[in-house]
């Protein structure tokens, strides 16, 4: 009996490790453009590349003026995709809770979509 529960332990163990990983994407793509509204909201288009595409068009990213660490968070990665739009190179964002799928469409928000991390890709 022992045997057994230790086997649904281990089993149960492994799916949800798996289940954790499946609602994680990274995304890439090359930012085609960065637009910043009166409101402070940043906004940036995606143009997907690769296995894992970001296509997503005056997608809304972040407030320039949020809270302080949004804030700084914001201005970094603001920062961040000017260098990527400017220099013509990939970017990769991380999000969380998307079952594994790559946010794409028009006025999609990122924020709701999980991101929590960036790269340009060099």
């Amino acid at each position: 009996m022992r045997k057994y529960f230790n086997k649904c332990l281990i089993i149960t163990a492994l799916l949800t490790c798996a289940h954790a990983n499946a609602n994680k994407a990274w995304c890439s793509g090359k930012v085609t453009d960065i637009q910043i509204d009166k409101n402070s909201t940043m906004y940036a288009s995606f143009s997907g590349v690769g296995t894992t595409p970001l296509s997503a068009t005056n997608a809304s990213i972040c407030k320039l003026n949020g809270k302080t660490s949004d804030k700084e968070y914001c201005q970094g990665l603001y920062s961040s995709l000017l260098v990527a739009l400017t220099s013509k190179k990939t970017v990769t964002l991380w999000f969380n809770n998307t079952a594994g799928v790559c946010p794409s469409g028009n006025w999609v928000n990122l924020t709701s979509e999980g991101l929590y991390h960036f790269r340009i890709n060099g």
